[in-house]
């Protein structure tokens, strides 16, 4: 068994922590998807690619090929809330859907409300997915928010009201879901560690930070990641 899967949707978002463990058999970017061995050789890399779709498919072949401790999801995050700025860093503790369902007369149900999934049937507890995270100082230290999971990026007014009353989330992803049922399904410790880019809000691409967080985000990853192959 080995120490340790990395996760995230892109090579981009963890590109400064690959750097320091070297992977094998690429160039200076991981140019497909799935499963990449480090130099290291407690440490797997899993290119999950954007969204809930690919990560799924991934992210379930690599768990089918190698068994793990522990697995890390790393990237970055909207936050709906501005005691949560730009640059921070979170544990995302637990991840709801919040578009998978059906429009019915000018009202939204999801899965749960139309009775196709159970709302505290494993692996979700009370219609979420809350993460198993290992015991880890670094990452004890971080603040703890909720998640939504999404299928496109919330820019819409309405649409940001109808989320906020709903699920009143923290911060807002595309794969934090598909990571955490397949975590949760093979019974592996895991943490979703992300770093803020932007405000969810009217899509203003001068606003978001986003070589900003990533930076921030691989200086707690190094630490986490250290922290666990030494233990």
């Amino acid at each position: 068994m080995k120490k340790l899967l990395i996760v995230s949707a892109t090579y981009f978002e963890v590109k400064p922590l690959l750097e320091r463990f070297g992977v094998i058999g690429k160039s200076d970017k991981v140019d497909s998807l799935g499963l990449v061995k480090t130099e290291n050789q407690d440490v797997d890399l899993c290119i999950s690619g954007v969204g809930q779709l690919q990560s799924a498919y991934h992210l379930a072949e690599a768990l089918a090929q190698q068994q793990y401790r522990i697995a890390l999801n790393f990237g970055i995050c909207g936050s709906f809330k501005e005691e949560i700025p730009q640059k921070s860093v979170v544990n995302i503790i637990s991840e709801e859907l919040s578009d998978l369902g059906a429009e019915d007369n000018g009202s939204y149900l999801d899965l749960f409300e139309m009775g196709f999934l159970k709302k505290d049937k494993p692996p979700f507890v009370n219609a979420a997915l809350l993460a198993k995270n290992p015991k880890l100082q670094r990452l004890e230290q971080l603040p703890q928010v909720k998640s939504l999971t999404v299928n496109r990026v919330l820019a819409h007014q309405d649409s940001i009201k109808f989320v906020r009353e709903k699920y009143n989330p923290d911060v807002v992803n595309m794969e934090g879901a598909a990571f955490f049922y397949a975590c949760k399904n093979h019974g592996l410790e895991c943490a979703a560690v992300r770093s803020v880019s932007d405000y969810v809000g009217p899509r203003d691409k001068a606003k978001w930070d986003i070589p900003g967080a990533v930076e921030v985000l691989n200086s707690v990853a190094l630490d986490l990641v250290e922290e666990i192959l030494k233990s």
